[in-house]
């Protein structure tokens, strides 16, 4: 098993830091406000600079497929693989492959 020790320290502080992130975008189908992409993003990005994190997400078309694969690093090298996301999309449709990864960040 891969060792997270430093990574999980990091991530440890750094969710001490983060404070509730204000939902700024409003969903009209359920009536129910969400904190957007951009809000979390700035909500997290100064505690994760602050301790060595970063988040990376890697798009690719595997098998037909749409894919996203999202990875939680740390300065020291070590990473926590996050999962990979993916779904049928009409690949000639680029509006289409980009609505969906943005549905998956």
């Amino acid at each position: 098993m891969e060792t997270l020790n430093e990574l999980a320290a990091a991530l440890a502080l750094a969710q001490g830091e983060i404070v509730t992130i204000q939902k700024d975008s409003d969903n009209p189908y359920f009536k129910s406000k969400y904190a957007s992409l951009p809000a979390v993003r700035e909500a997290v990005r100064e505690a994760f600079a602050r301790h060595g994190l970063s988040v990376v997400q890697i798009p690719e078309v595997d098998a037909g497929r749409i894919c996203l694969h999202t990875l939680l690093l740390h300065s020291s090298g070590q990473q926590l693989n996050c999962g990979t996301l993916s779904a049928e999309v009409d690949l000639a449709n680029p509006q289409k492959m980009g609505s969906c990864l943005t549905y998956f960040r």
